[in-house]
């Protein structure tokens, strides 16, 4: 969406005046099967956001819906798929993604400064 910015005399600070780049990147959000459900742009070191949850700064300020629905995952023979864990029928916030290659779910204290991409989990299934 940006490409590579550069701000020209930005203060640093300690009053310094310098040049500075600032690197976009995205977050993606993708379904079990590699579908894209989400697209978040950033620019800096920026906490993500957890579009399944109904935390306030996970909601679209503009329509106060889910930044994307619920993921879901069909069921099959065997399981009904239910995404993330849920404690008292509430979504555990994170439970319903886990980062590509690393399979670990993101917790608060996580800040994407590059390219980051979740996959929907399912941790749950049920006859």
């Amino acid at each position: 969406m940006y490409p590579n910015l550069i701000v020209y005399n930005a203060i640093d600070s300690n009053g310094v005046v310098s040049n500075n780049i600032i690197t976009e990147y995205t977050i993606e959000y993708r379904n079990y099967d590699g579908t894209l459900l989400y697209t978040d742009y950033r620019t800096g070191r920026e906490h993500f956001i957890d579009p399944a949850s109904l935390n306030e700064l996970d909601i679209d300020p503009i329509t106060n819906d889910r930044r994307i629905p619920i993921p879901t995952k069909p069921e099959d023979e065997q399981y009904k798929y239910i995404f993330g864990t849920y404690e008292d029928g509430e979504y555990v916030r994170y439970s319903g993604w886990v980062k590509q290659y690393t399979e670990t779910n993101p917790v608060d204290d996580d800040y994407p400064q590059g390219n980051t991409v979740f996959i929907a989990y399912y941790p749950t299934k049920t006859i």
